[in-house]
């Protein structure tokens, strides 16, 4: 259900405005991954995107996420984000969720900075875990993802 809403909500969000960004992350993002496409809503207090995650020969990760910017454009917000994680070899896919806190500035009209962190987990397998390594899912540690990269809003 918790998909759907995400889904409902970018697509809403849409249809009701232009203010787009485009994000490229230094330290892939838990909320943007490494390049995100997103759009503000509500005088930029909500936000949607679209986001690409990881390829490479063992793992494709595409996601949508959400945030709610306490402040307006500029300050912290709060996010969550949703990844699919493909696993190439077949042996299985699930999702990354994340959760957590950011804050942006646009220093410029068209070029600011973010700072992300965020809760990580995995739902797959008939389970929850907080680990993912080497096409395994374990509850052997919890991760803490940051995130810094650059903004270009339009």
């Amino acid at each position: 259900m918790k998909k759907l809403f995400v889904l409902v909500a970018l697509i809403s969000s849409l249809s009701y405005s232009l203010d787009l960004e485009v994000s490229a992350s230094v330290i892939a993002s838990p909320n943007r991954g490494a390049l995100s496409v997103a759009n503000y809503f509500r005088d930029k207090t909500i936000s949607t995107n679209l986001h690409f995650s990881r390829a490479n020969s063992e793992h494709l990760m595409l996601g949508v996420g959400l945030a709610y910017h306490l402040l307006g454009y500029n300050g912290p917000y709060a996010f969550h984000s949703s990844d699919w994680m493909i696993d190439m070899g077949g042996d299985g896919h699930f999702w990354q969720l994340d959760f957590g806190l950011g804050y942006q500035y646009a220093f410029f009209k068209h070029l600011g900075i973010y700072f992300e962190i965020g809760y990580q987990f995995y739902a797959g397998n008939g389970g929850y875990y907080t680990y993912y390594d080497e096409g395994k899912l374990s509850n052997k540690e919890l991760l803490f993802p940051l995130g810094i990269g650059i903004l270009f809003p339009f």
